[in-house]
């Protein structure tokens, strides 16, 4: 089926569009974390692939994620609203809007590919693996034609 190919092809050039400095697939624990100059970084798996008469649904479960800074002498730190000493603030709000300008792209491309249904889910997370990456675990349904390949 060339639509995986293509499908995937297609997801990490929004991706990449959309301004992550790395898109990578497959097994997020062969990636090396610990390269800073990954970040922002975008890790693809497709989880399944569902597959109808006339349309196929690829189900990708891909993982943004930056690093946080730990910048304690910020003079920003004493009058945010948290008092927080990091910029987890702003690695979210910096993600969500990478993941959106993708997810706003496929809601309005006339392309073949689209997200089935209206919503995409987003799950954040902080402080996670070895280096302190904070990011989201986002689901993303994209349906495609299920056009059949001739056989050998």
């Amino acid at each position: 089926m060339k639509g995986v190919y293509h499908s995937s092809e297609e997801l990490a050039a929004q991706l990449r569009a959309a301004g992550f400095n790395t898109v990578t697939f497959g097994d997020l624990s062969e990636v090396d974390l610990n390269k800073q100059s990954l970040f922002p970084l975008a890790h693809v798996v497709l989880s399944s692939l569902d597959l109808n008469t006339s349309t196929a649904v690829i189900n990708y479960d891909l993982v943004v994620m930056d690093a946080i800074d730990h910048n304690t002498n910020d003079p920003r730190n004493e009058t945010t609203p948290f008092n927080r000493t990091d910029n987890v603030e702003d690695v979210y709000h910096d993600l969500a809007t990478k993941v959106n300008v993708v997810v706003q792209n496929y809601f309005r491309s006339p392309s073949v590919d689209r997200i089935e249904g209206e919503t995409v889910s987003m799950d954040a997370f902080m402080y996670e693996y070895e280096n302190n990456l904070a990011g989201y675990l986002v689901s993303i349904p994209v349906l495609i034609d299920n056009v059949q390949e001739g056989y050998c």
